[in-house]
């Protein structure tokens, strides 16, 4: 029965720790989405600081877990809480709903950073075409016009 409350608040701790990565998540969206890049940047390392911070903590949960449970599955866990079942099962389902949400935000942050990455291609891609085109015109503009002999000495009149 000891195992069934600790592997309960174990993954009680663990709901919390997913509940802080959906809202460090959500605040990536709303950086994301934000026009200025100075402070998009800066709000995202913070933010990644932060992440790296609470997945180091869920590391050691599920270390925890996996000792506590001693590779025993959830429903053998489960069939052993007796009348702690009831919470075990509304603790593993709390796990998994932040865990299915966060994974949604962290889907529509990779795509919002895919698409300003391809955005930034693009422009790097116009800037290259742009210069390689000013520096043929002044090129082109720069180098002295030779006149060959033969040509100075043509009589063109009829």
């Amino acid at each position: 029965m000891e195992i069934v409350l600790s592997v309960k608040e174990n993954l009680e701790a663990q709901v919390d720790q997913y509940q802080q990565l959906l809202e460090l998540a959500q605040q990536k969206s709303h950086l994301l989405a934000m026009p200025d890049g100075k402070r998009e940047v800066e709000g995202l390392n913070a933010l990644t600081k932060e992440e790296v911070q609470v997945v180091n903590v869920l590391r050691e949960l599920e270390t925890e877990r996996q000792t506590l449970t001693q590779e025993k599955s959830f429903d053998e866990i489960a069939e052993d809480a007796g009348e702690h079942k009831e919470v075990l099962e509304k603790a593993r389902e709390s796990l998994k709903e932040v865990a299915t949400k966060l994974h949604r935000i962290n889907e529509r942050n990779a795509l919002a950073i895919e698409v300003s990455l391809k955005v930034i291609g693009k422009v790097m891609d116009t800037v290259r075409c742009l210069t390689a085109s000013q520096n043929l015109t002044y090129s082109r503009i720069k180098k002295p016009v030779k006149s060959g002999p033969g040509l100075s000495s043509l009589n063109l009149t009829v």
